[in-house]
């Protein structure tokens, strides 16, 4: 970003000035899970970048998640402005510990909202300190997320040699800490220093190489906001043109679209259709939202993404974009945490939450025959069904803040006979309900619990639901109907999927192309393609009686519960395919880990390193590390425990 003039409080919330009425976006256009290029500024900051007619309030933590939570965004990547105490075009008595100290701000302030906001560290890399920095911040579990680097602000010059050499240096050791780079690519213009086709393919050529194993963020389209420069075309048609002939350099690589479609009221035509044409050529999955500081001349980010809505894509094309996330915002926790986790009783009076390091029951909540659950993406709040019996009318769902141990507030939704699973949509906002004695599914505020959903399948024994990454879809597997039911929101049918046998679970792959569905009866998963619903394989499930089966976040493994041979089967999910010309039978079975009990309901924890299965005729739990194929505790609890889930 650029130093940027004036921000208002009102009411102690941000509010940029003079902004311009935006059209409404379509209802059904979903928000961004993520903005990807943020900034707070810190009151040093602040008065840094203040000048004399313009001053420039600070940006604290709190004031983000207020803009994100009025866009319905969940998360945001911030990114620390210590690059702008190292700018050459400032004098700065004791530079870097000024860049030192902006850092450390910014660790403090994601550190208030560990699930929501992750930082990245930031400096000049030309400078000498910058190794020394980037070392400093690959120690702090705060900012060793990734790093980011503004060419501009640090005035680097392609054509200098010393700089790409610096660069590559810079580059590389951020590659060895696994850290990803945000880089603002366009070159100095207060400094004129030459920019567009040359100066992209010698970061190509010279400086990506040197980073190849972490993902690298583009920032602007390769621009520094808007379009109209034709050198910022010129600097991301070398990328474009990299990806059409398959170049593995940029099989990594990431393009934001930060205020490239300008700050409004509205796009141009004919620059509209350019860009548009651009993020085609790059690949929409490639594409990520991003806003930029909230201060002004920029926008918000609700009113950012309703301008950039304005391009001439298509409504699945801005879904793709709005649910896109990047490997580094891929698990709700950083991978080093140990998640704790949380225990429903289906018998009882209340839940348990147990320490994921001492495996000890630390608290208790109250929620009456709670069965399945589900955890917000930051695993800040878990949503729990909960019924006097199961074929009670009255359903409620009881809202725990895991971060208070208590329950936040109860949503009553009505008729919901059979209540029992229940998941969130992707940006929380939505949590649908099986009501399998209706058989409907419901999709309710969770906020208010008010019904926004419903949807009758009008096939016995829909107990259980999974949901496509991009919410489009709903499968709920019918135990007592033999069958799979297939809701399309988009379209608004229902399907239902004849298969024979028991069905129960259900998991969708991370990348939304396949549904797999298990049989209790027959042991038999069934893969369905989930573009047309068409059955691609069925395979034997590596045990008896398969009840639950959920993907590791990576897309990588499939864990599966078996109540019948009273085990834990790992499967490699991407050996599911064809090899050879030949479909493979079934895919490979990685581990089997034998328990005491049998199991039923799991959850994989966000890093894809342990599971949860709760084991209910035994009354405990067990945590399994899944890359060792070993149980690594069974921890007794106070009830018949039914849903589990791992939470922050």
């Amino acid at each position: 970003m650029s130093p940027l003039p004036n921000v208002q409080r009102r009411g102690g919330v941000l509010a940029v000035v003079a902004l311009c009425a935006l059209p409404t976006v379509l209802a059904a256009q979903p928000a961004p899970r993520a903005d990807h290029h943020q900034h707070l500024f810190s009151p040093a900051t602040a008065s840094l970048i203040s000048t004399p007619g313009a001053p420039v309030s600070p940006i604290q933590g709190r004031d983000l998640i207020a803009l994100l939570d009025s866009a319905g965004i969940r998360r945001a990547v911030v990114l620390s402005m210590g690059y702008t105490w190292g700018s050459p075009s400032r004098s700065v008595e004791n530079e870097y510990d000024k860049v030192r100290a902006e850092n450390d701000w910014t660790s403090q302030q994601v550190s208030l909202y560990s699930g929501r906001l992750v930082g990245f560290c930031s400096f000049n890399p030309i400078r000498s300190y910058a190794l020394d920095e980037l070392e400093r911040c690959a120690a702090d579990p705060r900012l060793r997320a990734g790093l980011k680097l503004h060419f501009a602000n640090s005035v680097v010059d392609l054509h200098d040699s010393a700089h790409v050499a610096q660069l590559r240096r810079v580059f590389s050791a951020a590659n060895r800490h696994r850290m990803p780079i945000v880089v603002h690519l366009r070159s100095s213009i207060s400094r004129r220093l030459p920019y567009g086709r040359t100066e992209a393919t010698i970061f190509l050529n010279e400086i990506l190489p040197s980073a190849p194993e972490v993902p690298v963020q583009i920032a602007h389209l390769a621009g520094a906001g808007g379009y109209d420069d034709p050198t910022t075309d010129q600097a991301l048609a070398v990328f474009v043109e990299a990806v059409a002939r398959g170049d593995p350099r940029v099989q990594h690589v990431y393009y934001d679209v930060t205020t490239a479609v300008g700050r409004g009221p509205t796009i141009r035509a004919n620059q509209g259709a350019l860009i548009a044409r651009r993020l085609r050529e790059l690949g929409i999955q490639r594409v990520l939202f991003g806003s930029d500081a909230a201060a002004a001349p920029n926008l918000p980010p609700r009113e950012a993404w309703r301008l950039f809505t304005q391009l001439p894509l298509t409504q699945e094309e801005l879904a793709t974009i709005a649910g896109n996330v990047p490997p580094y915002l891929s698990a709700a926790t950083p991978p080093s945490a140990i998640q704790s986790i949380v225990v429903a009783y289906s018998n009882g009076d209340s839940a348990a939450i147990v320490d994921g390091r001492t495996f000890r029951i630390v608290a208790t909540v109250p929620a009456l025959n709670a069965h399945e659950l589900a955890v917000t993406k930051d695993g800040g709040h878990v949503y729990l069904g909960t019924t006097a019996r199961v074929d009670s009318t009255s359903a409620t769902i009881a809202v725990v803040d895991v971060g208070r141990r208590a329950v936040a507030r109860r949503l009553r939704i009505g008729d919901c006979r059979g209540l029992h699973d229940v998941r969130l949509s992707r940006d929380d906002s939505l949590l649908w309900v099986a009501c399998a004695r209706v058989p409907a599914v419901l999709g309710v505020s969770t906020t208010t619990g008010e019904a926004r959903e419903r949807w009758t399948t009008g096939v016995e024994g829909g107990w259980m639901l999974t949901s496509t990454p991009d919410d489009r879809k709903l499968y709920v597997p019918n135990l007592e109907g033999a069958s799979v039911s297939i809701i399309d929101r988009a379209t608004g049918s229902v399907r239902t999927l004849s298969l024979g046998g028991a069905m129960l679970g259900a998991a969708v792959s991370p990348d939304g192309r396949e549904a797999w569905v298990s049989n209790a009866d027959s042991s038999v998963i069934t893969v369905l393609d989930v573009r047309s619903d068409s059955v691609l394989a069925r395979f034997q499930s590596g045990g008896r009686r398969p009840v639950r089966l959920k993907f590791t976040p990576d897309g990588a493994r499939v864990v599966i519960s078996h109540d019948g041979s009273r085990d834990v089967t790992v499967m490699d999910a991407r050996t599911r395919g064809r090899r050879d010309g030949a479909m493979l039978a079934t895919p490979n079975v990685l581990r089997v880990i034998q328990l005491d009990a049998a199991p039923k309901v799991l959850d994989v924890s966000s890093d894809g390193k342990r599971a949860v299965v709760s084991q209910p005729d035994a009354r405990k739990i067990a945590i399994v590390d899944l890359d060792r194929g070993v149980v690594i505790a069974y921890v007794p609890v106070n009830g018949v425990p039914d849903g589990v889930g791992f939470i922050r």
